[in-house]
């Protein structure tokens, strides 16, 4: 592996002074009711923006939601059912 000169390691580094999408979802995320960390965590992983998960909601189920994001999480439920309602309220005109 050739060696990378310091200035472009902390060019390529450097943190941004803008939120990145999924930091400022997952934030917003953080704010709904019964939305903890572990569901923010597995909603930010599973749809990245807000406008996907708003998509998924409208075009699937609760029930269809929650058996994806428990698949994905190798059976566990990191989001409840009453998260996902509350992101439904707020998500979905």
């Amino acid at each position: 592996q050739a060696a990378v000169l310091y200035r472009d390691f902390a060019e390529r580094t450097r943190k941004s002074p803008y939120p990145r999408v999924f930091e400022a979802f997952g934030r917003m995320l953080r704010v709904v009711p019964h939305c903890g960390p572990e569901a923010t965590e597995a909603l930010v992983d599973e749809f990245q923006t807000p406008h996907a998960f708003a998509a998924a909601l409208r075009n699937s189920s609760d029930t269809d939601l929650l058996l994806r994001l428990r698949q994905r999480r190798g059976g566990r439920a990191a989001v409840s059912a009453s998260a996902l309602a509350a992101c439904r309220e707020l998500f979905t005109p």
